[in-house]
Formats: structure tokens, sequence, C-alpha cells
């Protein structure tokens, strides 16, 4: 059963076979995956799979291309039975990726499959939800740690006393004049303290 594919510019169906055997049309292929936001990066990581000099075959092509779809569609990424979700985001780091180890000649090409690529993708989406988990932990301790040791409110200074006007400096004067003057009174005379005592003894 043959594949259709669309043309990028008129819309018409063709056999996706032609599109991958003829060269403007494996062009047009290319154009319109480059419609999708990851269609460029589809068609870069796509030619990991040839083998150097010579052209991938069809059904392994189409058979890459489709499983490459479906894992994109999925929104998900699973290894070693555990899966993180994979947003059009992770994808585009994960083409990201591969495309700079191609340039640093650290890949084993060509490709027979997409475990590499799924391996890097589910790597970036562990390592992104081990920090989303941290980031929530040091939030959570740092509330926790707010709410054991509330910061004490802040004491205001007192208000400034205000200046002494001239009635005040005035009543102040008098004031102090007539304690001094009652503290002396309280003060006996010695004199007088002589005379009594004379008194006495005259008596006695």
């Amino acid at each position: 059963m043959a594949i259709p594919g669309i043309c990028p510019e008129c819309g018409a169906k063709f056999p996706l076979e032609q599109a991958l055997t003829d060269g403007d049309a494996r062009q047009a292929l290319a154009t319109a995956l480059s419609l999708h936001p990851l269609g460029k990066d589809i068609v870069r990581y796509m030619s990991l799979h040839s083998p150097p000099g010579k052209a991938i075959q069809f059904r392994k092509l189409t058979r890459l291309l489709i499983e490459l779809i479906e894992m994109i569609k999925s929104g998900e990424v699973t290894h070693r039975g555990v899966s993180y979700s994979a947003p059009l985001e992770l994808w585009a780091i994960g083409f990201g990726e591969v495309d700079r180890m191609k340039e640093r000649g650290t890949l084993t090409l060509p490709f027979d499959d997409h475990a590499y690529l799924n391996k890097v993708l589910w790597s970036h989406a562990a390592k992104g939800v081990a920090q989303q988990q941290i980031k929530q932990e040091r939030q959570h301790t740092a509330r926790a740690g707010a709410a054991d040791h509330p910061v004490p409110p802040v004491r205001q200074p007192p208000p400034p006393r205000p200046r002494p006007t001239p009635e005040d400096r005035a009543e102040a004067r008098k004031t102090a004049q007539e304690h001094l003057a009652k503290a002396r009174a309280k003060i006996v005379d010695p004199n007088a303290l002589e005379t009594k005592q004379e008194l006495i003894n005259g008596v006695i």
C-alpha cells in the first residue's frame, strides 16, 4: 500500500515512495517537513541513518520516519520503564545535542533506530524533573523556616521630644527655685540648736 505525500506548493497527493527516490520530490518532502516546528531538525536527523555515500533504503527510511513522528506525537519519552513528558522544546534540545555531537565526531553512524536520540531526550527530561524537585524542596524548606522563625516586628524609634519654649524654661526655673527654697527651710540653724541646749541645761 502506497503512503501518500502532499506537495507543499499545490497540495497534490503523490506516493511517498516517489518522494524518497526522486531528487526533486525528496526536496519537496523536505520542504513539507520544514513547515513543522521541528521539520528542519527532523530532516537533518534522518540523514544520520544513511550509510556514507549511499542512499537509505525506502522501507527503512519510511519506518524510521513514521516511528519518529509517532514518538513526537506521544508527548513523552520512556527509558528503562520510566517515562517523562517530552514537549517540542525537549525535542529541539535533543536534536541540537545530536547535531553538536555529530560535528565533534563522537557519534557512531549510521543510526539503525532512534535509541540514541531517545536516551538523550530521556536524560534531559530526567535532569529537568530533578532540578524542579530540588527547587520545590528548597522553596518548601524556606517557607517552613519562615513559619518556625517569624521575623520580629521592627521597633519604631520614639518620637523626638519637642524643643522647650521660653515659657517652658521660665516655668522650669520657677519650679526649681521653689524646690530649692523648701530644701533650705528644712536646714536647722546651728545657733538655734546651741540656744536650745543651754535652756535645757539650765532646767536640768
